[in-house]
């Protein structure tokens, strides 16, 4: 029997396996981020796409109105968009302010 082998790509010209240990998956069912969000204290930035197929906008903005000090914004985006392109820019763009908003320099 042959052993699986991890796809190999590279990020910025940084190599990287596309792979995961398989007991991750055993730790998703109880994953439930709603229900930690109130556990967070800091200021938080929650960036959603209405075409998510991932994680949907919806959950995106509970876990946000359930977050103490959360700023929600919804980009008419998928799950990666926010990383490419104009979608990037704009991601780029409210990341900036929000940390200008909340950390001190």
């Amino acid at each position: 029997m042959r052993p699986l082998r991890s796809a190999s790509s590279s990020v910025a010209g940084v190599p990287w396996k596309n792979k995961v240990l398989a007991r991750v998956l055993l730790r998703i069912p109880r994953c439930n981020p709603i229900r930690s969000a109130r556990k967070v204290k800091v200021p938080t930035l929650v960036v959603a796409g209405s075409n998510d197929t991932i994680v949907s906008a919806e959950v995106a903005r509970k876990a946000a109105d359930r977050t103490q000090n959360a700023e929600f914004k919804l980009h008419a985006s998928d799950h990666f968009q926010p990383y490419c392109g104009d979608y990037l820019d704009r991601n780029v763009r409210e990341q900036l302010a929000f940390l200008r908003k909340h950390v001190a320099v």
